[in-house]
């Protein structure tokens, strides 16, 4: 085949791949406006539903379920007199003390009962059995523990956040091989030609 035909060729080839990848990206990008539209949509017939329900349904206590457009009137005073911002920043704060602190107990835990057979032996019965336990049940004790302050909501936050944060760090460090963590942050000279340690693990022989 002459030259001028094999570029003609290819030049055909490129153009068909360009076409291709274009209506690829247009198929995406109609999909995502689509799926977009049709959130949308699913969103305002909730609330059509929810404004209609208590003018339709006679039983139906408007005050224990407000229609949208009394609680979009009731939310407007609040929003220019800054008490939404200020209830937010409470919880913000009340949930990252919370998180704070089941953050640092449940790596530190997490962290020993995976490297420490001994306490993992000794802590894994009482750890899983308070880990059944619904942050919802401890509201009364959490109450008498700490009064109606601050301290009862932190502690609830750092219950409900420790337990995850401690299967994960456990999960991770107990999965993560020692000497394969020494050896690639070079704490030990090559030897082993398997696992590059001066020092042969067991299962690299």
């Amino acid at each position: 085949m002459p030259p001028s035909d094999n570029a003609a060729a290819e030049r055909h080839v490129f153009e068909l791949e360009a076409r291709f990848r274009a209506e690829q990206r247009r198929m995406r990008r109609r999909a995502i406006v689509l799926r977009l539209a049709l959130n949308v949509l699913g969103v305002l017939i909730v609330l059509g539903l929810w404004e209609a329900a208590p003018r339709i349904v006679p039983d139906l206590n408007d005050v224990l379920m407000p229609p949208p457009s009394i609680v979009f009137e009731t939310m407007l005073p609040m929003l220019t007199s800054g008490e939404i911002a200020k209830n937010i920043w409470m919880s913000l704060r009340r949930a990252g003390g919370g998180f704070l602190l089941a953050a640092l107990g449940g790596i530190l835990v997490g962290f020993f009962t995976a490297r420490a057979e001994l306490f993992n032996a000794l802590t894994e019965p009482i750890l899983h059995g308070c880990r059944s336990l619904p942050a919802i049940a401890l509201v009364p004790l959490s109450v008498l523990w700490f009064g109606i302050g601050e301290g009862a909501k932190i502690a609830l936050v750092c219950w409900g956040a420790f337990f995850p944060i401690w299967v994960s760090t456990h999960i991770g460090v107990r999965d993560v091989h020692r000497f394969s963590c020494a050896r690639h942050l070079a704490w030990a000279p090559t030897g082993c030609k398997p696992c590059g340690w001066s020092y042969c693990p067991p299962r690299c022989r």
